[in-house]
């Protein structure tokens, strides 16, 4: 059946019957939204980054940069995270675009605003670090971005034709013809959604996926904490662990590949030091 092209992906055309039938099975993300949890030891993250502050490293890399390499890696050894659904049909997106949360200020009433970042496959944690910075600072600026300047120029107009806009953009998405400026900036439109609640001290909540947009993956970071596990000795050990609860479209792939993508994301965490290299 014809289509017109999309300007973020390409249409999967050798899925199995059962997964092309799955977007009329459920037509909404929610609909088929499915919960993974993981607790990863992250001693070795911690021992590398104090590592890293002993060499006086020119780079301030964090725990949350390399949480993001850990994730950019995975999303490029496993493809299938990187899809999404639109107008019923599944399409590969053509880059790994991850999108955060950045508040103003650490303030109680301070404003939240939203950043998009592509990533290359051969990034190094550094070169994430760079790039994670460079857009949290832009955030934080005065200057406005450009999804918060269409936001105010939408939410200055009668609720009816606010509603009406964003019917009108469902729409045009659906059948392929929103043009690709709407898509570059808007947060929504990306390989994944991250929550970093550690910066705030916080445990992660399961968080629902967007209808609007494309992204089909949302993670939630939780903060590091104590807790007991049982080594290869059986004896019981406490050691440093982070809760981070992640949320999937299923329509995009099976839980067999999540799992086993979810499996890489785990080994790299407790390998910080691979993501210094090149894939």
């Amino acid at each position: 059946m014809f289509h017109f092209k999309r300007a973020d992906g390409e249409l999967v055309k050798n899925e199995s019957v059962l997964r092309r039938m799955m977007p009329y099975l459920m037509p909404r993300r929610n609909d088929s939204v499915v919960y993974f949890e993981q607790t990863v030891d992250v001693t070795n993250v911690l021992q590398y980054l104090s590592d890293l502050k002993r060499k006086n490293n020119e780079q301030d890399i964090t725990f949350f940069h390399v949480f993001l390499a850990c994730l950019v890696q995975v999303m490029y050894q496993w493809p299938k995270l990187n899809r999404f659904v639109s107008g019923g049909k599944i399409y590969q997106r053509s880059k790994v675009l991850i999108s955060f949360a950045v508040k103003k200020k650490m303030e109680e009433n301070a404003e939240l605003t939203a950043v998009k970042i592509e990533f290359e496959e051969t990034d190094t944690v550094f070169d994430i670090a760079r790039k994670v910075n460079e857009k949290i600072a832009e955030g934080r600026s005065s200057k406005r971005t450009s999804s918060e300047k269409e936001m105010e120029m939408v939410t200055l107009l009668p609720g009816f034709m606010i509603r009406f806009l964003f019917w009108l953009q469902r729409t045009l998405d659906s059948l392929n013809l929103l043009p690709s400026f709407m898509i570059k900036n808007d947060p929504l439109y990306a390989s994944a959604f991250i929550a970093n609640l550690g910066s705030l001290k916080l445990h992660a909540p399961f968080h629902h996926l967007y209808e609007y947009g494309t992204a089909s993956l949302f993670g939630v970071l939780g903060r590091i904490y104590r807790a007991p596990a049982v080594n290869d000795a059986g004896e019981i050990v406490t050691s440093d662990v982070v809760l981070i609860r992640w949320s999937l479209d299923e329509r995009v792939t099976d839980g067999f590949y999540g799992s086993q993508a979810f499996a890489t994301f785990e080994k790299l965490m407790k390998n910080p030091v691979r993501l210094e290299v090149k894939p």
